[in-house]
């Protein structure tokens, strides 16, 4: 007895229904594989990007290491160099030994003093008397202190020669 149409066109609908269920596990194992082939392949990418990238900063590395070596060094000599320039400065302020104990120095020092001890004794004797006038008084002080002055001058330029 030969089958409907409608009827053949169901079971035919059916059994091409359940080939496709039976076939669609199938389906999707097979695009399993292509995903991890993308996925493996994606990883490879990356991991190369890594490598080269850990290469780089390795090398950025060690410049820094050899930039902060460097600078180092630098404020080491800067140290030193100050320190330096900080002691002759310090001995361009002093007169050397041999100038300060030659006998033109010990001699202008002496002199010196004599000048000053003599100054102050004319001021008092000075002073003590009445009978001079506060202008002969005021004259005699800017005459002796005009004179220590130009000593004390003389005095200093051959300290500094």
């Amino acid at each position: 007895m030969p089958l409907k149409t409608p009827r053949r066109t169901k079971i035919m609908k059916g059994t091409l229904l359940f080939y496709l269920c039976l076939s669609l596990p199938l389906a999707i194992m097979a695009q399993i594989p292509v995903t991890d082939v993308a996925t493996n392949a994606s990883v490879g990418m990356v991991n190369s990007q890594l490598t080269s990238m850990n290469i780089q900063l390795k090398v950025v590395n060690k410049n820094l290491v050899r930039l902060i070596n460097l600078m180092e060094k630098n404020n080491n000599d800067t140290s030193k160099s100050r320190k330096i320039l900080k002691e002759e400065l310090e001995a361009k302020k002093e007169a050397p030994a041999y100038v300060t104990g030659s006998t033109d120095v010990a001699m202008t020092i002496e002199l010196k003093s004599k000048i000053l001890e003599a100054y102050r004794s004319s001021k008092n004797t000075v002073q003590k008397l009445e009978y001079l006038q506060r202008r002969e008084t005021q004259e005699f002080l800017g005459f002796a202190a005009q004179a220590i002055l130009e000593t004390k001058i003389c005095s200093s330029n051959a300290m500094k020669s």
